[in-house]
């Protein structure tokens, strides 16, 4: 800007020094109210009182003020825009109208108070300035009157007068733009501006700031509440996601727009909720999850409806308050639906991750208890025998659980805990329940009055669960032992089993071995599946062991395709009744290795005894020097395999009798059915083991089956030789170089067996092997 002279010059500058102003034409734009040639009436009565009160209060300031503004008058770039009221209130805030040493103590403010907050003496003026430009909010256009000295320079662009008070002024940061102004027309002394303002400009200052709301906040609370449970109303609709949100026709002030958007996460948080409780499972804990967070939900609701009634006044403040306890709550549910994809146990091993019973949390305790419930009633259902009732329909309807599904026991358990449940499962389903019902009627008293479903995830309560198992384990596994043992003969069963399919019953294995002769014709053809069973049976019936027993004894060979096929040697396996059955099926392989051991030993000893019994028969009258020779060859044979065969007998014996104590020990201190079941497992592996049928002593038992096939070829090259002798038959020089070829096998392969023997029983150190290795003497 330029000033005519240096005074002019100086004063512009301490002017806009004292206004602190970036740009000099803000006052250049003020000088224009206080030009002479303003012949507005209103802005010239403005200015007097004005200047009258400038000198009034402060001759300095207004002196300084006055030489400015004939200084911006005199100068040739004054702009016409009336920026007046913002001198005014620079005025203001700086208090500029008072000096230091004419300020009154009563209206100093302090440094940090707001500028409003300070009285000066020209607020009454301003407040009566302001009354009466208050009109000019009423007017769209408005015309502003330049100075005769300035139309040359607007060069066909106009300026837009603008109220004092209104939102246009430079005060408030709302300049005019070019887009909004429209064609001016010319006339004689001035330029007239038509603006057209949009309804946005139109509406009042507060309202366009976000400072008014249109929009009661009783009403706008109570359609809040609803939209908290997913009600739309006139201020809130849901969105194509189902969110909630604030309709644009509800004005809202800046602060309480922040609060509602705060409170309708919650209804977002509650519509993720109630969208994934939708859907549909057939697992019991996961239905039990989704029915304790359909609990919470429905308290969340029951809250919410609450708010109306018992926040009076209904603010959005006490509204907020009232929901804030509710978001950590969804929060954490809505965390917790990630685990639905679970199934099971594994659901609940989950939850029990996340459960703390050091820092309660409202939703995870509610969630994991429900399962809790699910869980307990399970196992109050497996260990109280409710599912092997047969009787108990109902009871299945009402609880249609799987068994296998039950038999998963949580992995948070002890593992002796899981342990008896099994057991005591085991042992439900190997009873009669009918002739037990007061042992059930035990179980479920105790089950009912000392087992709760915080037992199973707080530790301090655990106690409970494992007292209740183990007294149920005591009451139903001890009445399992004693009812196999007393009632089903349990004892009777395996004696029966070591007669018949380990042979130690001599008069059972001869009779077989008689039927198996006539039914295979001497032994020249196989014997069928058919007269295989009718040999087992026959052979049964004939033996005394079974006159000892108060029960069918079921003797069969393994089932095939068909009848007709043949089967050497047999393969017999013990069939008894319920609940017995159970033991014996899963052990049918084990007794069938064991047999298939025994019967050759067997078989082969009935044979050579019949061969000896053969040669005894022989006429000596007939008996040559080369016969008798062949004879002394044969008897030597028939007695050195005889008495091998004898020895791996006795040792059979001695090893069925050893192993049958253990199993009547092992009985006597069994505890449940498992105890049962595991005991029979070890008789029979210990036999197992003893009749070199495991890896480690393969040899041995080989050995054992090649000197059976001497001695079965020796029976057959005997039989055949003593024919020829019945038929008047020279024997051939073959027939001795066999029996030659025989003992020469003998004697190669007895040596290797008793050492093979001796290197077992020094490795461990038994003298079991006592029997075998005296082979030799």
């Amino acid at each position: 800007m330029n000033s005519q002279t240096n005074k002019q010059s100086s004063a512009v500058n301490a002017l806009a020094a004292a206004f602190e102003c970036q740009d000099i034409s803000t006052l250049t734009k003020c000088a224009n109210i206080f030009s002479q040639s303003n012949g507005n009436a209103q802005d010239s009565k403005d200015v007097a009182r004005f200047h009258a009160k400038m000198n009034a209060k402060d001759p300095r300031f207004a002196n300084l003020l006055m030489r400015t503004i004939d200084a911006l008058r005199a100068s040739p770039h004054i702009r016409d825009v009336d920026a007046l009221v913002e001198v005014l209130f620079k005025c203001r805030m700086q208090h500029i109208f008072y000096s230091r040493g004419r300020e009154r103590q009563e209206v100093r403010g302090s440094p940090m108070s707001p500028y409003f907050s300070r009285r000066s003496a020209s607020r009454g003026k301003l407040h009566k300035i302001d009354n009466v430009r208050s009109d000019y909010n009423n007017h769209i256009p408005s015309a502003s009157v330049s100075s005769p000295q300035t139309p040359s320079l607007y060069n066909s662009t106009s300026s837009i007068s603008t109220p004092l008070t209104s939102a246009n002024n430079p005060l408030f940061g709302s300049i005019a733009s070019a887009s909004s102004t429209a064609n001016s027309t010319q006339s004689n002394d001035h330029a007239r501006v038509l603006r057209h303002r949009s309804s946005m400009e139109r509406a009042p200052l507060q309202s366009r700031m976000g400072t008014v709301a249109t929009v009661a906040e009783k009403a706008l609370c109570t359609e809040l509440c609803g939209a908290l449970v997913g009600l739309e109303g006139s201020y809130f609709r849901s969105d194509a996601q189902g969110y909630m949100r604030v309709l644009e026709s509800c004005s809202l002030l800046k602060s309480q727009k922040s609060v509602v958007e705060s409170i309708l996460t919650l209804a977002h948080m509650y519509a993720d909720i109630v969208r994934l409780q939708s859907q549909n499972s057939e697992d019991f804990f996961v239905q039990a999850f989704c029915t304790s967070s359909q609990d919470i939900i429905e308290e969340y609701i029951h809250d919410v409806g609450e708010i109306p009634v018992i926040c009076r006044p209904l603010t959005l403040i006490r509204v907020a308050a009232a929901v804030e306890v509710w978001r950590d709550r969804l929060t954490e549910l809505r965390r917790l639906h990630n685990l639905s994809r679970e199934r099971g146990t594994t659901l609940l091993e989950r939850m029990h991750s996340v459960y703390s019973s050091v820092w309660p949390n409202f939703v995870v305790d509610q969630v994991m208890h429900r399962c809790s419930e699910m869980l307990c009633r399970s196992i109050s259902r497996l260990v109280s025998g409710c599912e092997v009732e047969e009787n108990d329909e109902k009871a299945l309807q009402r609880y249609p659980m799987d068994v296998d599904h039950l038999m998963e026991i949580p992995s948070f358990l002890s593992p002796w805990t899981a342990n008896y449940i099994m057991k005591i499962e085991k042992s439900w389903k190997s009873m009669d329940c009918k002739k037990n019902t007061e042992n059930l009627d035990k179980a479920k008293n105790i089950i009912a009055t000392q087992l709760t479903p915080k037992a199973f995830y707080l530790l301090r309560e655990r106690y409970k669960l494992e007292r209740v198992v183990s007294d149920v384990c005591s009451l139903v596994c001890g009445n399992v032992v004693r009812s196999f043992v007393k009632e089903y003969h349990i004892m009777d069963h395996f004696d029966a089993a070591r007669c018949f399919l380990l042979l130690h019953d001599p008069t059972f294995s001869l009779s077989l071995y008689q039927k198996f002769c006539e039914s295979t014709h001497g032994l020249r053809s196989k014997l069928s599946q058919r007269d295989a069973s009718n040999a087992l049976v026959a052979a049964a019936a004939m033996s005394p062991i079974v006159k000892r027993f108060p029960f069918r004894v079921n003797l069969d060979t393994l089932s095939s395709v068909g009848v007709s096929l043949f089967v050497q040697p047999l393969h017999p396996f013990y069939h008894p009744a319920e609940p017995v059955l159970k033991i014996f099926s899963e052990t049918d392989r084990k007794y069938e290795a064991l047999f298939q051991f025994v019967w050759p030993v067997e078989m082969c000893l009935f044979m050579l005894s019949e061969s000896t019994t053969s040669m005894g028969e022989t006429p000596i009258r007939r008996r040559n020097k080369h016969e008798s020779s062949s004879l002394r060859l044969i008897s030597s044979l028939l007695t050195c395999a005889e008495r091998v065969l004898l020895r791996i007998r006795i040792y059979i014996v001695e090893m069925v009798n050893q192993w049958f104590k253990k199993l009547r020990c092992w009985i006597d201190e069994a505890i449940d059915y498992d105890s049962i079941v595991d005991a029979h497992l070890k008789y029979l592996d210990g036999l197992t083991t003893s009749f070199f049928l495991q890896n480690d002593t393969e040899e041995i038992y080989g050995i054992i089956l090649s000197i059976i096939q001497i001695s079965y070829d020796l029976c057959n090259r005997c039989n055949e030789f003593f024919a020829d002798l019945e038929s008047n038959e020279t024997p051939s020089s073959d027939s001795l170089t066999q029996f030659a070829v025989i003992r020469v096998k003998l004697q190669k392969i007895l040596p290797t067996f008793i050492a093979r023997v001796q290197d077992l029983a020094k490795q461990q150190n038994s003298t079991a092997y006592a029997t075998l290795i005296g082979i030799g003497d």
